[in-house]
């Protein structure tokens, strides 16, 4: 991504050689633009993009700034529910979604 100051194929290149699996996202809340949006337009966001795949790795930060993440969450989650998208955690059998491909 654009914040890191190490350059991503660098840090790509030593994930891959040790081993390590790394996972992007897919889809993303826009909870980190630069503003802080409201609840409803991260809700919003949220299932636009997850809508858009058969595969979604969400976005989201957390911090003391980002009350608004956590104020949307259980609305995304129920909405998730509603629309039968399977909440899963990351594991061993999930393939990773890589923005760029590791070696």
């Amino acid at each position: 991504n654009s914040v890191s100051e190490i350059p991503m194929e660098k840090m790509i290149h030593y994930l891959s050689k040790n081993q390590i699996r790394y996972f992007d996202w897919n889809a993303a809340s826009c909870d980190a633009m630069g503003e802080i949006l409201p609840a409803s337009k991260l809700v919003a966001n949220t299932m636009n993009s997850v809508l858009r795949n058969d595969v979604s790795i969400v976005l989201m930060h957390d911090g003391s700034s980002y009350d608004t993440t956590v104020e949307a969450l259980p609305e995304i989650i129920e909405l998730l529910q509603e629309n039968e998208v399977a909440l899963l955690p990351i594991d061993e059998s999930t393939e990773p979604i890589q923005h760029i491909e590791a070696e």
